[in-house]
C-alpha cells in the first residue's frame, strides 16, 4: 500500500510537471525557430527508437528472475486441480 502512494506521489510531484514543462520548453523553442520543429521530431523519433531496442536489453524482466510460485509448487497445482474436479 505505502508502495503504491509512492509511486503516486512521485508521478504527480516529478513525472507530471516535468513533462508540463518539457512540453512548455519545446513549444518556445518550436514558435522561435519553426526549423527547429523538424529537428526536435527527428531526435524524439530517434530517443523512441533507441528505448525500444535497447530498453528490453538495458532492463530485462523482472519476472523472468522471479518465477511465480504456484508454477512450480506441485502442492498449489494440486489443489486448484481437486477444486476443478
Amino acid at each position: 500500500m505505502i508502495k503504491a502512494l509512492l509511486i503516486c506521489l512521485l508521478f504527480w510531484v516529478v513525472i507530471v510537471p516535468g513533462a508540463i514543462g518539457s512540453y512548455l520548453i519545446l513549444r518556445f523553442l518550436v514558435q522561435s525557430d519553426p526549423a527547429l520543429y523538424f529537428l526536435l521530431a527527428f531526435l524524439a523519433g530517434a530517443a523512441s527508437v533507441l528505448v525500444a531496442v535497447l530498453g528490453p536489453i538495458l532492463f530485462p524482466l523482472q519476472m523472468a528472475s522471479n518465477p511465480v510460485r504456484s508454477f512450480h509448487d506441485s502442492e498449489i497445482t494440486t489443489r486448484q486441480e481437486d477444486k476443478s474436479a
